[in-house]
Formats: C-alpha cells, sequence, structure tokens
C-alpha cells in the first residue's frame, strides 16, 4: 500500500511511498540538473536497512567526489530511519552525477534502502549549524582515540577543537585524533565550527581513559604465572 515497504519488513516509510531499494553492491546513480555553479549545496536524506545483522555501507559522491564517506556514520542500521547529512560542498557544474554506493563491509544478503534525498541549497550568508555532533568513547592508556564533528554552512568553513573549553594548538580540522592516549588527556571535547557569519561549538563528547592495573594475579600463582606447588606461599597475596 502507500507508504509502505512490506519486502524490507519495515513498515510506513518516513516520507511516503518514495523510497529506493539497494540489495546489490555497487552505484545507484542519477544525473542532478539546474544547480547554479559556484553556489553551495548539501545532501540530505534518510537511510535504513533491512536487516539488523549483516548491515551494509552507503557512500554517497557528487560529482565524483565524496560526500558522505562510508565510514564517517555507522553502518546502514535497521529499525527507525536515520537522519544523513553531506558535507556542504560547491557546485562545479550545473549537472552533476549524484551515486548511493552501497557495499557489505561483513558479506552476506543485505539491503539499503534510501529515503527522501534532497540536495539542499545553502544561501549566500548562512551561519554554520552543526549536523553531527563527536560521540564520547573509552580507549586504554596507549590507544588511539578519535572524535569527528560535522558542520553546514556557507563555504568555506573552519574548525577548531576544544579540550574542556580551551583551543588545542593545530586541531583544525573536522576530525580530532589523539595518540598515545594517556590519563592527562581525560576530558570534554568539542568542535567550534566558524565561517564569515560567526561561530558555532558542537556538544562536548567526554574521553575516558581506562588504565590497567599493572602485575595483576590470581591467587596461586608464581611469578611467571604458573600454578603454586602444593603448600607454597602465594607470593601476591595474604589472608588476613
Amino acid at each position: 500500500g502507500v507508504g509502505q515497504c512490506p519486502s524490507a519488513g519495515k513498515g510506513t516509510i518516513r516520507h511516503g511511498a518514495q523510497v529506493a531499494f539497494r540489495h546489490e553492491n555497487g552505484p545507484l546513480s542519477q544525473t542532478l540538473t539546474g544547480l547554479t555553479v559556484g553556489a553551495d549545496y548539501y545532501l540530505h536524506c534518510y537511510e535504513n536497512a533491512r536487516s539488523v545483522t549483516t548491515v551494509p555501507s552507503l557512500e554517497v559522491q557528487l560529482g565524483g567526489i565524496t560526500v558522505v564517506p562510508p565510514h564517517s556514520v555507522p553502518p546502514v542500521r535497521g529499525g527507525a530511519y536515520y537522519e544523513i547529512y553531506g558535507d556542504a560542498f560547491e557546485a562545479t557544474a550545473a549537472e552533476l552525477l549524484l551515486s548511493f554506493i552501497k557495499g557489505a563491509p561483513a558479506g552476506g544478503d543485505c539491503t539499503a534502502l534510501i529515503d527522501n534525498v534532497a540536495i539542499v541549497e545553502i544561501p549566500a550568508g548562512t551561519a554554520p549549524f552543526v549536523t553531527r555532533n563527536p560521540v564520547s568513547t573509552t580507549v586504554s592508556v596507549g590507544d588511539t582515540a578519535s572524535f569527528s564533528v560535522q558542520g553546514i554552512g556557507s563555504l568555506p568553513l573552519a574548525y577548531q577543537w576544544l579540550k574542556n573549553g580551551e583551543e588545542i594548538a593545530g586541531a583544525t580540522a573536522a576530525t580530532l585524533t589523539l595518540s598515545n592516549v594517556q590519563k592527562g588527556d581525560e576530558a570534554a571535547y568539542s568542535a567550534r565550527v566558524s565561517n564569515s557569519v560567526g561561530p558555532v561549538t558542537s556538544a562536548a563528547a567526554t574521553l575516558e581513559v581506562f588504565e590497567p592495573i599493572p602485575d595483576l594475579y590470581s591467587t596461586g600463582l608464581d611469578n611467571a604465572r604458573a600454578p603454586l606447588a602444593d603448600g607454597a606461599v602465594d607470593p601476591h597475596y595474604t589472608l588476613v
């Protein structure tokens, strides 16, 4: 019926009867016309997946330029439709090829659903707004932590990452990568996105750093973690 997608088992489609299914891996493409060369745009759509077990990935390209990387958001998820924004771009031609490139990173049978695709023009003088906030994470000492943010507004956009509200020197990309993380890196991280109109700051994400307890032994083991002989004294524990 109208507004239903029974073959995907997802019930009512978010925006009525219009939905695209992509079962085969590879691109689903259409040429867009009527773009204004030099104007700024962004892509907006909703995505879903038929399965919650074997999930597809989905990359979006415009004119051969990736505006939604395949892993900038979690793989396409089953259940409700999820709102997706592509990175802002400047139109280089009046016609551009729009491609949704479906993949199956884990293999297996999976289908991506794409709904209500729109290419939205960004009027000149549009202040930035955040469309994807950084996500809190926990890593172990010595690991790498990464945060990302997405902002949309009149181009060009500038980025500045903040640690507990203070600017991080040199952290001026949409992604912040922290290598060899230590306990001192635990903090709230946010990003300021700005253009000629003004700035906006994302929500803060928390970094927690797990520090394993060194030389932790189970009872009844020697220094080489081999079982102690009967009657031997445990060198690591004392019963009080």
